[in-house]
């Protein structure tokens, strides 16, 4: 039997929800087939059905009647899909720079149908994400204010659910990154520095940039306010920020420590004017010289001759900034000699100062003698002797002619006529070059042939030619 006989039956007034271990409970519809779980026999059933006309049939079986049976139709319609947002939460705060998660994996629609996401705010013009899809998380920022941001998913059918939330943004302060130069950086000397450095402000208030050098007394100054730049140092250790700030009056600062090296100076290409220099008279000195230190600090260059015991010192200067230095100066050596140039670059103070030095030896002749008042007494005198030696010639001349007119008397003897050319005292014309070619035409008479001579004394002089006043 399947009740036994003994004891007495009472029936619960309640169906029990998890069914009746007597009872086999069948839930099933047309379309979707049976609903009820394998090896489950509910009473109470819950589940979602596909859209359409569904029939749906609840059979009950005790295993000793013939199974109950009771049907209903039920239309179930397309429905749009459902949010499940796990982040961010209604009333969530964040700042304006923090990034913010929109996490809706777990959202669904019920039919199957694809569907897409859009995320806006009443704040904003434009969506914050438009048809992307919730099946990955998606990140952004949100400028500072109150928040009232719409959900909306919107499937391939066209069904959407809108939901709603508010986030509260609160201003966020400026953020700055030191790109170059690097913590314990190290430059060479006479190398610009780089400046380099990214700066933002998620609010977009950033009033104020500046690159700093602090000083050992507490202070600091602005070295740029560019984003990039290069700038020259000195040699030593610096401490270097880059200090930004918005106009709420918040503020952020990186930090760096480098050290710049220093270079000595070094000269070189040392030219010197004049190349001689006289004694016992003023000279004219001047210097030139290649100077070159990177680090730009040596601003002493002093050249220094030393002779005997004499010493012209005077510095050296740059004027045109083409890496030469000159300077000249007056010297007025006592003797001949050997003196000594040294010039010498000097980079800082005391005996911490670098220095470099070139050498080299001068020379100073003996003065060069006035030879002008010699010559031009050398001059008068060769004047004076030519027109002495003129006049000599010139009364020798007529000397000469006077002998030979006494040696041409012959006592009562005919007398020739006289040349009367020859008894015409000599006159000078044209100055002194025609009386030196007179003088020059009477060597060459002087030089005839006795011959001529004998000949012209033979002439007889006629007796009128007499001049019985000379005889």
């Amino acid at each position: 039997d399947t009740y036994p006989s003994d004891g007495n039956w009472h029936c619960a007034p309640f169906s029990p929800y998890g069914g009746s271990e007597y009872l086999i409970v069948d839930w099933s519809s047309d379309l979707d087939g049976r609903l009820t779980p394998d090896g489950e026999d509910w009473l109470i059933y819950e589940t979602r059905l596909s859209p359409g006309m569904h029939n749906i049939t609840l059979s009950l079986d005790d295993g000793i009647h013939d199974p109950v049976v009771v049907s209903r139709t039920v239309e179930i319609l397309q429905s749009a899909p459902v949010l499940e947002l796990s982040s961010p939460a209604d009333g969530d705060a964040y700042s304006s720079s923090s990034l913010i998660e929109w996490d809706a994996r777990e959202s669904v629609d019920y039919d199957g149908d694809t569907f897409t996401m859009t995320v806006r705010s009443d704040l904003l013009n434009e969506p914050l994400f438009a048809d992307v899809s919730p099946s990955i998380v998606h990140t952004s920022a949100l400028p500072a204010g109150e928040h009232t941001v719409q959900i909306t998913l919107t499937d391939s059918t066209g069904k959407s659910e809108i939901s709603t939330i508010g986030l509260s943004i609160g201003q966020s302060n400026p953020v700055v990154s030191m790109l170059q130069p690097q913590n314990l950086a190290s430059i060479a000397a006479g190398q610009p520095l780089i400046l380099e450095g990214e700066s933002s402000d998620a609010d977009g208030d950033l009033q104020k940039r500046e690159w700093r050098r602090w000083l050992v007394t507490g202070g600091y100054e602005v070295l740029s306010t560019l984003s990039s730049d290069a700038v020259v140092l000195p040699p030593g250790q610096h401490h270097i920020s880059l200090y930004v700030e918005d106009s709420r009056g918040m503020f952020d600062q990186a930090h760096a420590n480098i050290t710049v090296q220093s270079s000595l100076p070094t000269l070189s290409n040392l030219t010197f004017l004049p190349d001689t220099l006289f004694a016992q008279q003023k000279n004219t000195f001047s210097v030139r010289v290649m100077m070159s230190d990177p680090d730009g600090t040596t601003q002493n260059v002093q050249a220094t001759v030393v002779f005997n015991v004499q010493t012209w010192t005077f510095n050296l200067s740059d004027e045109d900034a083409d890496g030469y230095w000159e300077g000249s100066v007056e010297m007025n050596p006592d003797a001949a000699g050997r003196p000594n140039l040294k010039v010498v670059a000097r980079d800082g103070d005391g005996d911490e100062a670098m220095v470099d030095i070139l050498s080299i030896t001068l020379y100073v002749e003996e003065a060069e003698e006035d030879n002008r008042v010699a010559m031009f007494i050398a001059a008068g005198v060769g004047f004076v002797g030519i027109l002495t030696l003129i006049a000599f010639v010139a009364s020798r001349r007529q000397r000469k002619a006077e002998m030979a007119m006494i040696d041409s008397w012959d006592s009562f003897g005919g007398i020739s006529p006289q040349n009367t050319e020859l008894s015409k005292p000599i006159t000078l014309e044209g100055g002194v070059v025609e009386g030196a070619v007179e003088v020059l035409a009477e060597q060459d008479n002087s030089e005839t042939p006795v011959e001529d001579e004998s000949a012209t004394e033979s002439t007889p002089l006629a007796g009128i030619d007499l001049d019985w006043d000379d005889v």
